[in-house]
């Protein structure tokens, strides 16, 4: 990203196209989402604060300040802008535009992060398609709106519907190459079976679009950036505390509830490990303690 920010970082002196270790190569070894989310990174958290320094000016006390900062306000999101700037640096020592073992990000600890599971209430479900359904009326907002209803009826990662085009979807099945998906490292591409809801919202998305993208941004591109819209659309649902990739466990959830089993579970979300699927265990336990008492107040009656 440096050398796409040339005059920010005042290093077009040199030629970096036809040199071996240039950021194209390492740009291109990213997934799709990948880029999307380190570039908004890039121009909304880092570029404002970093931008005017050249790489061998900046310190490990202007991160530190940086961080603090940015850590009252969103500790989680540091934590991923302190990644982000921290692999930056390795990389400018790599390509010599620092000395070695200078990476200002090393010595600072990251802020604490819980792991959390939440899953939507029956009734915040149905407001939050409520909400949905009077979100926008056409443009770049009601698509952002039909993303949303893929990913309550998929349960797929958000760049993966994010970022997809038309021509990965073959029938009712939608073919995510391995450079896209998060577990594609084997080289493998991803089968997506989607359901009868999830067909009708896309039939509706072609219907009024000629984008290459199935969920077209303002330009010529997908969506790029959706936390704003994201942010009203749980306003208007009167829903808190609610990330865009939780609505990935409620899916889960809901399969649990479903009867599925935990392999199932994984093979709908594309775990590529059962230790992934495991973290929804006690689910099956909530239910078939459930079940159990239903058994036992019926046989009590």
């Amino acid at each position: 990203f440096f050398f796409k920010q040339k005059t920010a970082y005042e290093i077009s002196t040199r030629d970096w196209s036809s040199d071996v270790c240039s950021s194209d190569l390492h740009w291109r070894k990213l997934r799709p989402g990948t880029v999307v989310n380190n570039e908004l990174i890039w121009r909304r958290h880092l570029l404002p604060v970093f931008g005017g320094m050249k790489v061998a000016e900046i310190q490990q006390r202007h991160v530190a300040d940086w961080f603090h900062r940015a850590s009252l306000e969103r500790p989680v999101r540091a934590n991923r802008c302190l990644e982000v700037l921290s692999k930056a640096m390795n990389l400018a020592e790599l390509w010599e535009l620092r000395p070695a073992g200078s990476n200002p990000c090393v010595r600072l600890s990251a802020n604490t992060e819980r792991k959390r599971r939440r899953y939507l209430t029956g009734e915040e479900l149905q407001r939050l398609m409520v909400a949905l359904d009077g979100f926008a009326a056409a443009g770049v907002r009601w698509r952002f709106a039909q993303l949303v209803r893929l990913l309550l009826v998929t349960g797929r990662r958000v760049s993966e519907v994010m970022c997809a085009r038309w021509d990965w979807l073959q029938g009712t099945v939608l073919l995510v190459p391995a450079e896209a998906h998060k577990t594609g490292q084997d080289g493998s591409d991803r089968r997506v079976h989607l359901p009868p809801a999830a067909m009708a919202i896309l039939q509706e998305l072609r219907q009024r679009s000629n984008s290459q993208w199935i969920i077209a941004g303002d330009g010529d591109g997908h969506l790029v950036g959706y936390w704003r819209m994201w942010d009203q659309l749980l306003e208007q649902a009167g829903i808190s505390n609610l990330r865009i990739h939780d609505l990935r466990h409620n899916f889960a959830s809901l399969g649990v509830s479903a009867g599925l089993s935990l392999p199932q579970i994984g093979g709908l979300l594309g775990h590529a490990s059962p230790q992934t699927t495991a973290r929804y265990a006690h689910l099956v336990d909530e239910a078939a303690a459930a079940a159990a008492a239903l058994v036992a107040a019926q046989i009590k009656a």
